[in-house]
């Protein structure tokens, strides 16, 4: 709400032209819409696999994409390193980015199964689109990062 009262446009529109445009994505990003007609910006964006797996790797690049640098270094710097620590488990978050202990590895994760994995150090962006049947699931998860481990174990 807060970009589109700034830019008196939908999100989706200013998301095009910064970003969407200038990362040569080949087709529309849109929110889901709320019960009054107004994006969903914390949430729910729907884009192409292709694109998401653009998305990751701008995020691998610190905000350089084949145009040109589009977002600043430093912001994914940040936004990628670990702030929050949750030693229950082997993830940490930063700003909008899961973080995993085992390296420098992050992630974008959403509902559903939806993730894109960034792993800087083999230079590996692998995007998961998803249709699980509840929001989350804790086994759906293992058997997801179990295939991440296979797939890097066989690189």
């Amino acid at each position: 709400m807060l970009i589109a009262r700034a830019t008196g446009r939908p999100l989706a529109e200013y998301l095009k032209e910064k970003v969407w445009d200038p990362a040569g994505m080949e087709g529309p990003a849109f929110w889901m819409l709320d019960a009054q007609g107004k994006e969903a910006g914390g949430c729910c964006v729907s884009a192409r696999l292709r694109d998401w797996g653009r998305v990751g790797l701008m995020a691998l690049e610190r905000g350089a994409v084949p145009g040109g640098q589009i977002a600043d270094r430093r912001w994914f710097e940040r936004a990628t390193a670990q702030m929050v620590d949750f030693p229950e488990s082997d993830r940490g978050y930063g700003a909008q980015w899961w973080t995993r202990a085992e390296g420098a590895q992050f992630e974008a994760a959403g509902i559903f199964g939806q993730m894109i994995h960034v792993d800087p150090e083999r230079r590996l962006v692998v995007v998961f689109l998803s249709a699980w049947p509840a929001a989350t699931s804790r086994e759906r998860s293992d058997e997801r990062l179990a295939f991440l481990t296979t797939l890097k174990a066989a690189l």
